[in-house]
């Protein structure tokens, strides 16, 4: 066991810590990633960055060993672009919902098939295809412009967030 707040080894008996007189805390916290244990008021494990369940974690970080975190999920494999944009909706809580996606615009389902996002892609076609017959295609392109301004919010919701976000 160890001291929450200097992180001086305790022994099992301890009620107080003997460097800074911290009360010891009985209670063990351990990584959810790697099992390491982690000090009371520890907001990052030290082996390998998972954040803590300490309110006091913030929304985004980035760990000593090159690790990104964004909502307690690991971005390191995005590409800087991503990590920035979720970075971005995340902090904002809600009212900054991603720049324009070019690719996404020009590309339509096809973006969305790429990024792991079938049913949305699927939606957003069938959206575009039923008003283009409509509308003789005047409609499809104010879906691509809408799916241009909505895939980044779309993609953090569901690699940040877990939910399944279509519009």
């Amino acid at each position: 066991m160890h001291c929450g707040k200097c992180g001086k080894a305790l022994n099992s008996s301890s009620e107080f810590c003997g460097k800074c007189g911290t009360v010891a805390s009985k209670k063990e916290v351990h990584c959810n990633r790697c099992s390491t244990a982690i000090a009371n008021d520890g907001l990052f494990c030290a082996q390998c960055g998972m954040a803590t369940k300490n309110k006091a974690t913030p929304k985004t970080w980035k760990t000593k060993a090159g690790r990104y975190f964004v909502n307690g999920v690991d971005v390191t494999s995005e590409d800087s672009y991503w990590r920035n944009e979720f970075r971005k909706i995340c902090e904002s809580d809600g009212s900054y919902t991603g720049k324009f996606n070019w690719a996404a615009f020009l590309f339509g389902a096809f973006w969305f098939f790429a990024k792991g996002l079938p049913v949305t892609g699927l939606i957003w076609f069938a959206v575009a295809l039923a008003g283009g017959v409509l509308t003789f295609g005047l409609f499809s392109t104010f879906v691509w412009i809408a799916a241009g301004f909505r895939a980044n919010y779309i993609r953090y919701m569901k690699i940040i967030e877990k939910k399944d976000v279509y519009f």
